[in-house]
């Protein structure tokens, strides 16, 4: 049996998502829905592929663009975050009748716009927490001095 706090976050990431499809369906014009019940079947739907295949994706593009992530000094996973939310929005909208992305471009943009709003909403609700830590420096640990009848050996 799955414990009320699992439900209860997991509803409220697909609430989260939910509500960055709305705007990214507001704000983008190649990206549309006839009505909610077909809003709420692509947040299951667009869940269920960021469970599934997103991790085959991120590890492939990962794979392939590891030289522009060094070149980048790690600036550029977020190209490949932004690509891979992307490829999904667009897959979603392809096997959902009712939910139509127009081109890949619009796929992008709402990708982007479900990122931002995801990350306005979740810093908002205490779910992420950014902060920076600074821990004193450590000083080695002194060696004991072996006190044998050895002192043939030099310690450094």
């Amino acid at each position: 049996m799955i414990e009320s706090q699992t439900w209860s976050r997991w509803l409220r990431e697909w609430a989260i998502l939910a509500l960055g499809l709305l705007v990214a369906t507001h704000v983008v014009n190649g990206i549309t829905y006839e009505k909610n019940g077909v809003l709420i079947l692509v947040v299951i739907l667009l869940s269920l592929l960021n469970s599934l295949i997103r991790p085959v994706l991120m590890t492939f593009f990962l794979a392939v663009s590891l030289p522009l992530i060094i070149a980048t000094l790690g600036v550029g996973i977020l190209f490949v975050l932004w690509l891979v939310n992307a490829i999904l929005l667009y897959l979603t909208g392809a096997l959902v009748p009712g939910f139509d992305v127009a081109t890949f471009g619009d796929a992008m943009w709402g990708a982007l716009w479900v990122s931002m709003v995801s990350l306005a909403l979740n810093f908002l609700l205490g779910r992420q927490s950014f902060r920076l830590q600074s821990a004193p420096p450590r000083r080695p640990a002194a060696r004991r001095k072996n006190h044998s009848d050895d002192d043939n050996i030099i310690d450094v």
